[in-house]
């Protein structure tokens, strides 16, 4: 060693924990020794040998690969849940996408790391899993998923009865009673009668939603009310707690009259469904 560097010391590692403590991610050797405080200065090798003194009493955890690891004051089950959750504030990622955003947000994270702390977010409700409509890969959101983008064609078989059975004057509701019933609910045949908008859509939610969720396009049509009434029914009764709504992640792709369909909060969020609290 030459004469201007320090050799390790008790006062050396309170600088790096210090070092670590400060650091806003994981750091390399090399980010650990440029982030000392001046006069500070140590030799890389003594640089590691504190790191891992410190990774072996607890005081600082090791990051990413073996070879060439980072540290920091926090582990990844105590820092990784905060990133994912930002990670997914712009819509569902499956493990792999998911796993480099959170790697470009927290260097030295590895995907092992984020599938860990993704279990433990799900137990405890805070990502939800979604089947994925194609293929095998799961994703995860921030909100319960959209059940309903996977009965495209059992939306088009009820729109088929509906359509034959409107001939000799049966609704639509009594189909969707019907359905409903046949699978394993205890619908009846009629709508409920609601004197007011709000709990007409309680009440259609609650007959008609598959396992929770009705698409906010279906329950437009079968209630038939202007737009800005709708909207405006929807949006109460989710600001009193009444029922949850399911974001459009993708909103602006779609066509004008699709958008149109969902429930626009003003605020450039669109609900594509509903269902109870």
């Amino acid at each position: 060693m030459n004469g201007s560097a320090i050799s390790p010391t008790s006062g050396m590692r309170d600088a790096i924990r210090l070092a670590l403590q400060g650091a806003t991610g994981p750091l390399t050797v090399a980010q650990v020794r440029k982030a000392l405080a001046k006069p500070v200065r140590l030799m890389p090798g003594d640089t590691q040998q504190l790191l891992d003194a410190l990774v072996s009493a607890g005081e600082a955890h090791a990051w990413g690969a073996t070879k060439s690891p980072r540290f920091w004051s926090r582990t990844p089950a105590e820092a990784l849940p905060e990133r994912i959750l930002q990670a997914l504030r712009d819509g569902p990622l499956t493990i792999t996408p998911l796993a480099k955003q959170v790697a470009a947000l927290l260097p030295g994270s590895t995907a092992i790391d984020v599938k860990s702390a993704l279990e433990t977010l799900a137990k405890t409700g805070r990502v939800h899993p979604h089947a994925p409509v194609r293929g095998s890969a799961c994703s995860f959101g921030l909100l319960p998923a959209d059940l309903t983008v996977h009965f495209g064609k059992v939306q088009e078989a009820v729109d088929v009865v509906c359509a034959k059975v409107a001939r000799y004057g049966v609704e639509r509701e009594r189909v969707l009673g019907a359905l409903r019933r046949m699978l394993g609910g205890d619908a009846p045949d009629a709508m409920p009668a609601a004197t007011d908008l709000p709990s007409a859509i309680l009440a259609v939610v609650r007959l008609v939603s598959y396992r929770g969720v009705l698409a906010i396009s279906l329950l437009r049509k079968l209630l038939n009310r202007p737009k800005p009434e709708f909207d405006s029914a929807v949006l109460d009764l989710k600001a009193k707690g009444l029922v949850l709504l399911h974001a459009h992640h993708g909103p602006l792709a779609l066509p004008a009259e699709e958008r149109y369909e969902l429930v626009d909060d003003g605020r450039g969020t669109f609900y594509v469904g509903v269902g109870l609290r």
